[in-house]
């Protein structure tokens, strides 16, 4: 099993190794779609972050009143 960090790095090779051992696979899928997962990590994060800050100041506030 190859890490998706090495595919990412190294897509020609990946691509001659299953040519080679006459594997059929798409990698150019696997590599949009490990984009959008990327994506949507990094959106996720950014929200939790958002949130982290939000609750913070809701507790803030009425910890004051």
């Amino acid at each position: 099993m190859l890490d998706i960090k090495f595919i990412r790095e190294r897509p020609d090779e990946v691509r001659e190794g299953c040519r080679k051992k006459g594997v059929d696979f798409d990698l150019d899928h696997l590599l949009e779609v490990d984009e959008k997962r990327r994506r949507v990590l990094m959106e996720a994060e950014g929200l939790r972050a958002q949130q982290k800050r939000m609750s913070k100041e809701i507790y803030q506030k009425n910890v004051k009143n």
